[in-house]
């Protein structure tokens, strides 16, 4: 078509100081890439954290660049992938910052979901409800989609590291493939 919609791109947490990660490829009949998380951790006086938070994901965009899609008649999304470990769902709504709807997808072999497109499936990350990130309603969400995202974070990954460790760094590594 010409234009931005259509095509897969990765993105990860260099923008954000980090060192996470993203290969991506393609194989017969999949799009497939391997996240690697890297965590630096820090004592911050009451637990370790990491800094900066890592992440990585794929996605697709829906339309060109910028342009969103009213996804508000839709009743969800059907998605065949396999994942080594968890990994986010993630509707990217335009002005929705980091704080996008997602679901979580369990880790599988080649598995077919029906996704429906509900706030009883979706929902903001935890830290974005902690911190009241000021983020759209799904309703609102889901008229501006602009992208499909695949994220792996520490949301997926659950890594933590001992508080009494002097320094610690960790890796966390997920296999996904989008059939």
């Amino acid at each position: 078509t010409k234009d931005s919609s259509g095509w897969w791109f990765s993105f990860n947490d260099q923008e954000d100081g980090g060192t996470s990660m993203v290969f991506a490829g393609s194989e017969m009949g999949a799009y497939t890439a391997e996240i690697d998380l890297v965590y630096d951790w820090y004592y911050n006086g009451e637990y370790m954290e990491s800094v900066p938070y890592p992440y990585g994901a794929i996605g697709f965009n829906l339309s060109p660049v910028g342009s969103a899609v009213d996804m508000s008649s839709w009743e969800g999304m059907c998605v065949t992938y396999s994942a080594t470990k968890p990994v986010a769902f993630t509707l990217k709504s335009s002005y929705d910052g980091r704080s996008s709807w997602y679901t979580k997808l369990p880790s599988a072999t080649v598995k077919t979901l029906d996704i429906a497109f509900t706030t009883t499936v979706f929902h903001q990350p935890t830290w974005a409800i902690e911190q009241n990130v000021i983020y759209p309603t799904f309703a609102n969400a889901k008229s501006k989609v602009v992208a499909i995202h695949f994220k792996y974070s520490n949301d997926e990954a659950g890594v933590s590291c001992s508080k009494t460790a002097a320094s610690c760094t960790t890796t966390s590594i997920n296999s996904i493939k989008i059939h």
